[in-house]
């Protein structure tokens, strides 16, 4: 098994498999979370997306195609985005 592989549990059903922590998720998944959590794509150029929201301040730029691992700083601005959305 390799080091990035997923990891297949006994415990869970046949298709079911755990992807470990470190794993760098994917650009789709921060703009679904950015959607959930009311924020609006404004567009942008090639593969820039501007999202805004009308309680957060600065909008979140999310850069790269959708089936790419997001980065890392990407993800800490997506949560904390999302976390002054909630204020």
């Amino acid at each position: 098994m390799t080091r990035f592989s997923p990891i297949m549990l006994d415990n869970f059903p046949r298709n079911f498999c755990y992807t470990p922590r470190w794993m760098p998720r994917k650009i789709r998944e921060l703009i679904r979370d950015l959607e959930t959590a009311g924020f609006v794509n404004r567009g942008g150029k090639g593969d820039h997306r501007n999202f805004v929201h009308p309680k957060v301040t600065k909008p979140i730029t999310i850069s790269g195609k959708l089936g790419k691992d997001a980065k890392h700083y990407q993800e800490k601005a997506v949560q904390m985005a999302i976390e002054e959305s909630k204020r």
